[in-house]
Protein backbone atom coordinates (compact mmCIF):
# COMPACT_ATOMS: atom_id res chain seq x y z
CA UNK A 1 0.00 0.00 0.00
CA UNK A 2 2.92 2.20 0.44
CA UNK A 3 4.24 1.80 -2.77
CA UNK A 4 0.72 2.40 -4.41
CA UNK A 5 0.70 5.41 -2.42
CA UNK A 6 3.80 6.71 -3.90
CA UNK A 7 3.14 6.12 -7.43
CA UNK A 8 0.22 8.03 -6.92
CA UNK A 9 2.14 11.02 -5.55
CA UNK A 10 4.47 10.38 -8.58
CA UNK A 11 1.64 10.34 -11.00
CA UNK A 12 0.22 13.56 -9.76
CA UNK A 13 3.60 15.16 -10.07
CA UNK A 14 3.75 13.88 -14.00
CA UNK A 15 0.25 15.39 -14.56
CA UNK A 16 1.34 18.68 -12.75
CA UNK A 17 4.96 18.75 -15.16
CA UNK A 18 2.58 18.23 -17.99
CA UNK A 19 -0.08 20.74 -17.07
CA UNK A 20 2.92 23.28 -16.47
CA UNK A 21 4.71 22.22 -19.88
CA UNK A 22 1.12 22.80 -21.72
CA UNK A 23 0.93 26.84 -20.09
CA UNK A 24 4.52 27.50 -20.41
CA UNK A 25 4.81 30.90 -22.33
CA UNK A 26 8.59 31.06 -22.75
CA UNK A 27 10.42 29.97 -25.83
CA UNK A 28 11.53 25.91 -25.87
CA UNK A 29 14.90 26.77 -25.05
CA UNK A 30 14.41 28.82 -22.13
CA UNK A 31 16.56 26.95 -18.90
CA UNK A 32 13.24 26.57 -16.63
CA UNK A 33 12.01 24.78 -19.98
CA UNK A 34 14.33 22.67 -20.10
CA UNK A 35 14.71 21.90 -16.43
CA UNK A 36 10.90 20.94 -16.19
CA UNK A 37 11.07 18.54 -19.07
CA UNK A 38 14.11 16.34 -17.70
CA UNK A 39 12.17 16.78 -14.50
CA UNK A 40 8.86 15.33 -16.29
CA UNK A 41 11.36 12.77 -17.91
CA UNK A 42 12.32 11.56 -14.58
CA UNK A 43 9.62 11.48 -12.94
CA UNK A 44 7.82 9.25 -15.71
CA UNK A 45 10.87 6.56 -15.57
CA UNK A 46 10.40 6.15 -11.98
CA UNK A 47 6.44 5.60 -12.29
CA UNK A 48 6.85 3.32 -15.07
CA UNK A 49 9.82 1.29 -12.66
CA UNK A 50 7.46 1.31 -9.94
CA UNK A 51 4.28 0.19 -12.14
CA UNK A 52 6.63 -2.73 -13.32
CA UNK A 53 7.84 -3.45 -9.84
CA UNK A 54 4.29 -3.83 -8.64
CA UNK A 55 3.26 -5.90 -11.40
CA UNK A 56 0.29 -4.19 -12.21
CA UNK A 57 -0.95 -5.36 -15.89
CA UNK A 58 -0.88 -8.67 -17.57
CA UNK A 59 -1.39 -10.02 -20.78
CA UNK A 60 -4.44 -11.59 -20.15
CA UNK A 61 -6.24 -8.67 -18.01
CA UNK A 62 -8.88 -6.85 -20.15
CA UNK A 63 -9.65 -3.45 -19.26
CA UNK A 64 -12.82 -4.08 -17.77
CA UNK A 65 -10.61 -6.48 -15.03
CA UNK A 66 -8.43 -3.31 -14.03
CA UNK A 67 -9.06 -1.65 -11.08
CA UNK A 68 -9.86 2.26 -11.29
CA UNK A 69 -6.97 3.47 -9.73
CA UNK A 70 -4.54 1.67 -12.11
CA UNK A 71 -6.35 2.69 -15.20
CA UNK A 72 -4.24 6.31 -15.51
CA UNK A 73 -1.31 4.41 -15.34
CA UNK A 74 -1.53 3.08 -18.97
CA UNK A 75 -0.81 6.18 -20.11
CA UNK A 76 2.48 6.81 -18.45
CA UNK A 77 4.12 5.83 -21.97
CA UNK A 78 2.50 8.73 -23.53
CA UNK A 79 3.25 11.21 -21.10
CA UNK A 80 7.23 10.19 -21.16
CA UNK A 81 6.82 10.51 -25.33
CA UNK A 82 5.69 14.00 -24.44
CA UNK A 83 8.36 15.42 -23.13
CA UNK A 84 10.87 13.46 -25.25
CA UNK A 85 9.40 14.93 -28.09
CA UNK A 86 9.49 18.62 -26.37
CA UNK A 87 13.56 18.39 -26.21
CA UNK A 88 15.24 20.79 -28.44
CA UNK A 89 18.40 19.03 -28.95
CA UNK A 90 17.75 16.23 -31.66
CA UNK A 91 20.19 13.91 -30.68
CA UNK A 92 19.09 14.00 -27.21
CA UNK A 93 15.68 13.16 -28.31
CA UNK A 94 16.66 10.70 -30.81
CA UNK A 95 18.80 8.81 -28.05
CA UNK A 96 15.82 9.09 -25.66
CA UNK A 97 13.17 7.47 -28.02
CA UNK A 98 15.43 4.57 -28.47
CA UNK A 99 15.59 3.76 -24.51
CA UNK A 100 11.72 4.98 -23.64
CA UNK A 101 10.85 1.92 -21.12
CA UNK A 102 7.87 0.07 -21.67
CA UNK A 103 5.14 -1.59 -19.38
CA UNK A 104 6.31 -5.79 -19.44
CA UNK A 105 2.97 -6.58 -20.75
CA UNK A 106 1.15 -5.54 -23.36
CA UNK A 107 -1.58 -2.44 -22.33
CA UNK A 108 -5.39 -3.76 -22.50
CA UNK A 109 -7.01 -2.95 -25.65
CA UNK A 110 -9.14 -0.21 -25.21
CA UNK A 111 -12.90 -0.10 -26.63
CA UNK A 112 -13.25 1.10 -30.05
CA UNK A 113 -15.24 4.35 -30.24
CA UNK A 114 -19.10 4.74 -31.74
CA UNK A 115 -18.58 4.49 -35.66
CA UNK A 116 -17.60 1.41 -36.66
CA UNK A 117 -14.54 -0.98 -37.07
CA UNK A 118 -11.84 0.06 -36.86
CA UNK A 119 -9.13 -2.12 -38.72
CA UNK A 120 -11.91 -1.22 -41.79
CA UNK A 121 -11.46 1.99 -40.86
CA UNK A 122 -8.26 3.26 -42.56
CA UNK A 123 -9.52 1.29 -45.70
CA UNK A 124 -12.37 3.62 -45.78
CA UNK A 125 -10.33 6.48 -45.73
CA UNK A 126 -7.69 5.71 -48.01
CA UNK A 127 -10.49 5.22 -51.01
CA UNK A 128 -12.42 7.95 -49.96
CA UNK A 129 -11.00 11.27 -49.39
CA UNK A 130 -14.24 12.45 -47.78
CA UNK A 131 -14.39 9.72 -45.14
CA UNK A 132 -10.79 10.72 -44.98
CA UNK A 133 -12.16 14.04 -43.81
CA UNK A 134 -15.08 12.94 -42.08
CA UNK A 135 -13.05 10.92 -40.21
CA UNK A 136 -10.23 13.42 -39.18
CA UNK A 137 -12.65 15.99 -37.95
CA UNK A 138 -14.54 13.50 -35.50
CA UNK A 139 -11.46 12.35 -34.24
CA UNK A 140 -10.50 16.36 -33.53
CA UNK A 141 -14.10 17.06 -32.15
CA UNK A 142 -13.90 14.02 -29.56
CA UNK A 143 -9.85 15.04 -28.69
CA UNK A 144 -10.99 18.46 -27.83
CA UNK A 145 -13.90 17.31 -26.43
CA UNK A 146 -11.79 14.70 -23.93
CA UNK A 147 -8.98 17.54 -23.51
CA UNK A 148 -11.70 19.75 -21.90
CA UNK A 149 -12.32 16.79 -19.00
CA UNK A 150 -8.26 16.54 -18.55
CA UNK A 151 -8.23 19.37 -16.06
CA UNK A 152 -10.61 18.11 -13.99
CA UNK A 153 -9.20 14.77 -13.08
CA UNK A 154 -6.88 15.96 -10.63
CA UNK A 155 -9.75 17.82 -8.20
CA UNK A 156 -12.09 14.39 -8.86
CA UNK A 157 -9.17 12.27 -7.96
CA UNK A 158 -8.52 14.19 -4.71
CA UNK A 159 -11.79 14.60 -3.45
CA UNK A 160 -13.76 11.74 -2.34
CA UNK A 161 -16.00 10.92 -5.40
CA UNK A 162 -18.22 8.20 -6.85
CA UNK A 163 -15.53 5.65 -8.10
CA UNK A 164 -17.98 5.32 -11.56
CA UNK A 165 -17.65 8.58 -12.24
CA UNK A 166 -13.29 8.75 -11.49
CA UNK A 167 -13.38 5.79 -13.89
CA UNK A 168 -15.14 7.82 -16.30
CA UNK A 169 -12.77 10.21 -16.07
CA UNK A 170 -9.74 7.66 -16.32
CA UNK A 171 -10.83 6.24 -19.31
CA UNK A 172 -11.38 9.38 -20.72
CA UNK A 173 -7.75 10.50 -20.20
CA UNK A 174 -6.61 7.12 -22.00
CA UNK A 175 -8.71 7.73 -24.22
CA UNK A 176 -7.49 11.37 -25.30
CA UNK A 177 -3.52 10.17 -25.00
CA UNK A 178 -4.86 6.80 -27.65
CA UNK A 179 -6.00 9.45 -30.20
CA UNK A 180 -2.79 11.64 -29.62
CA UNK A 181 -0.52 8.75 -29.86
CA UNK A 182 -2.74 7.91 -33.51
CA UNK A 183 -2.11 10.98 -34.82
CA UNK A 184 1.36 11.36 -34.13
CA UNK A 185 1.99 7.70 -35.66
CA UNK A 186 -0.06 8.70 -38.86
CA UNK A 187 2.64 11.45 -39.39
CA UNK A 188 5.62 9.46 -38.20
CA UNK A 189 4.24 6.84 -40.74
CA UNK A 190 3.92 9.30 -43.61
CA UNK A 191 7.12 11.15 -43.32
CA UNK A 192 8.56 7.67 -43.30
CA UNK A 193 7.47 7.08 -45.96
CA UNK A 194 8.74 10.16 -47.83
CA UNK A 195 12.35 9.41 -46.49
CA UNK A 196 11.85 5.76 -47.98
CA UNK A 197 10.72 7.07 -51.45
CA UNK A 198 13.56 9.93 -51.01
CA UNK A 199 16.22 7.06 -50.69
CA UNK A 200 14.79 4.52 -53.42
CA UNK A 201 15.14 7.19 -55.95
CA UNK A 202 18.82 7.33 -54.94
CA UNK A 203 21.55 9.88 -53.76
CA UNK A 204 21.77 13.43 -55.99
CA UNK A 205 25.13 13.78 -57.33
CA UNK A 206 26.86 16.70 -56.46
CA UNK A 207 27.24 19.28 -59.01
CA UNK A 208 30.96 19.50 -58.95
CA UNK A 209 31.82 16.10 -59.44
CA UNK A 210 33.16 14.86 -62.30
CA UNK A 211 29.80 12.36 -63.32
CA UNK A 212 27.65 15.39 -63.56
CA UNK A 213 25.86 16.03 -66.47
CA UNK A 214 26.46 19.90 -68.58
CA UNK A 215 23.62 21.49 -69.42
CA UNK A 216 23.31 21.36 -73.33
CA UNK A 217 21.82 24.71 -73.71
CA UNK A 218 24.25 27.16 -73.78
CA UNK A 219 24.08 29.87 -70.47
CA UNK A 220 22.21 33.07 -71.23
CA UNK A 221 24.60 35.96 -69.46
CA UNK A 222 23.11 37.57 -66.57
CA UNK A 223 20.68 40.43 -67.49
CA UNK A 224 22.52 43.26 -65.19
CA UNK A 225 25.70 42.41 -67.30
CA UNK A 226 24.14 42.41 -70.52
CA UNK A 227 22.54 45.91 -70.24
CA UNK A 228 25.77 47.44 -69.47
CA UNK A 229 27.96 46.01 -72.17
CA UNK A 230 25.20 47.75 -74.82
CA UNK A 231 24.98 50.69 -72.87
CA UNK A 232 28.39 51.29 -72.61
CA UNK A 233 28.77 50.53 -76.82
CA UNK A 234 25.96 52.74 -77.23
CA UNK A 235 27.17 55.91 -75.29
CA UNK A 236 30.19 55.62 -74.30
CA UNK A 237 32.30 53.85 -71.32
CA UNK A 238 30.22 56.04 -68.91
CA UNK A 239 29.53 59.01 -67.42
CA UNK A 240 31.11 61.90 -67.83
CA UNK A 241 32.45 60.78 -71.33
CA UNK A 242 36.35 61.26 -71.90
CA UNK A 243 36.43 65.06 -73.58
CA UNK A 244 37.40 65.47 -77.06
CA UNK A 245 38.89 68.52 -77.25
CA UNK A 246 39.70 71.68 -74.74
CA UNK A 247 37.51 75.15 -73.70
CA UNK A 248 40.09 76.97 -75.97
CA UNK A 249 39.22 74.74 -78.99
CA UNK A 250 35.29 74.79 -78.28
CA UNK A 251 35.68 78.73 -78.55
CA UNK A 252 37.50 78.77 -81.60
CA UNK A 253 35.03 76.71 -83.26
CA UNK A 254 32.15 78.51 -82.08
CA UNK A 255 33.67 81.86 -83.58
CA UNK A 256 34.50 80.04 -86.70
CA UNK A 257 31.08 79.27 -87.17
CA UNK A 258 29.69 82.56 -86.23
CA UNK A 259 27.97 81.81 -82.60
CA UNK A 260 29.94 83.56 -81.14
CA UNK A 261 31.59 86.97 -81.17
CA UNK A 262 35.49 86.98 -81.58
CA UNK A 263 37.21 87.08 -77.71
CA UNK A 264 38.67 90.45 -76.94
CA UNK A 265 41.61 91.07 -74.61
CA UNK A 266 41.16 93.06 -71.57
CA UNK A 267 42.78 96.53 -72.62
CA UNK A 268 40.10 96.89 -75.95
CA UNK A 269 36.92 96.13 -73.92
CA UNK A 270 35.94 100.26 -72.84
CA UNK A 271 32.66 101.13 -71.41
CA UNK A 272 31.53 103.40 -74.09
CA UNK A 273 32.39 100.44 -77.13
CA UNK A 274 29.34 99.70 -79.23
CA UNK A 275 30.77 95.84 -79.06
CA UNK A 276 29.17 93.61 -75.96
CA UNK A 277 30.09 93.77 -72.84
CA UNK A 278 29.98 91.42 -69.69
CA UNK A 279 27.82 93.66 -66.68
CA UNK A 280 29.55 93.18 -63.39
CA UNK A 281 26.47 91.85 -60.96
CA UNK A 282 28.06 93.23 -58.07
CA UNK A 283 28.82 96.39 -59.37
CA UNK A 284 26.33 98.60 -57.36
CA UNK A 285 26.31 101.76 -59.60
CA UNK A 286 25.68 99.61 -62.53
CA UNK A 287 22.87 98.44 -61.20
CA UNK A 288 21.31 102.17 -60.28
CA UNK A 289 22.14 103.42 -63.65
CA UNK A 290 20.28 100.18 -64.93
CA UNK A 291 17.10 100.51 -62.53
CA UNK A 292 16.90 104.47 -63.42
CA UNK A 293 16.96 104.21 -67.28
CA UNK A 294 14.51 101.79 -66.88
CA UNK A 295 12.51 104.03 -64.64
CA UNK A 296 12.41 106.80 -67.59
CA UNK A 297 11.38 104.69 -70.15
CA UNK A 298 8.02 103.88 -67.95
CA UNK A 299 7.68 106.74 -67.18
CA UNK A 300 7.74 108.36 -70.55
CA UNK A 301 5.61 105.69 -71.79
CA UNK A 302 3.25 106.38 -69.34
CA UNK A 303 2.86 110.17 -70.55
CA UNK A 304 2.68 109.31 -74.17
CA UNK A 305 -0.53 107.14 -73.11
CA UNK A 306 -2.47 109.36 -70.33
CA UNK A 307 -4.21 111.49 -72.77
CA UNK A 308 -5.28 109.07 -74.71
CA UNK A 309 -6.43 106.60 -71.83
CA UNK A 310 -7.89 109.54 -69.96
CA UNK A 311 -9.82 110.76 -72.87
CA UNK A 312 -11.27 106.97 -73.28
CA UNK A 313 -11.87 106.69 -69.24
CA UNK A 314 -14.11 109.88 -70.05
CA UNK A 315 -15.96 108.36 -72.98
CA UNK A 316 -16.43 105.20 -71.17
CA UNK A 317 -18.65 107.21 -67.98
CA UNK A 318 -20.40 108.92 -70.57
CA UNK A 319 -22.03 105.79 -72.10
CA UNK A 320 -22.88 104.12 -68.87
CA UNK A 321 -24.59 106.89 -67.28
CA UNK A 322 -26.88 106.97 -71.21
CA UNK A 323 -26.99 103.46 -71.22
CA UNK A 324 -28.02 101.31 -68.20
CA UNK A 325 -26.63 97.69 -67.14
CA UNK A 326 -28.85 95.21 -69.14
CA UNK A 327 -30.23 97.44 -72.03
CA UNK A 328 -29.67 97.22 -74.99
CA UNK A 329 -31.07 94.59 -77.51
CA UNK A 330 -34.53 93.52 -76.06
CA UNK A 331 -35.44 91.01 -78.97
CA UNK A 332 -37.51 87.82 -78.37
CA UNK A 333 -38.87 89.33 -75.00
CA UNK A 334 -42.12 89.06 -73.28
Amino acid sequence: MQSEHTLRSVFVQVLENYEKCKTFEGPSTDTKFKELIQCGCSTCHEAIQMVNKLELFSKNETLEDLSTASIRYLTLPAFLGFFTSQKSDREDRLTESYHIPDLPARRPQLEAPAGGDQAARPQIARKDPNALREEKIRSFKEKRALEKRLGNFLALDSSNVDDEILREESLALVRYWAYTAVEELRLITEEMAIVSRFNASGVVPEKDSETSKPDARPRQPPLLITRERIRAAVFGAGYPSVPTMTLDQFVDLQVRQGLMPPPQSRGDRSVGSSDWRRVDPTDDQSLAAAEEEKAAREDALSDAHSEAQRAQARDFDAFKDEHRRGSGNRANRA
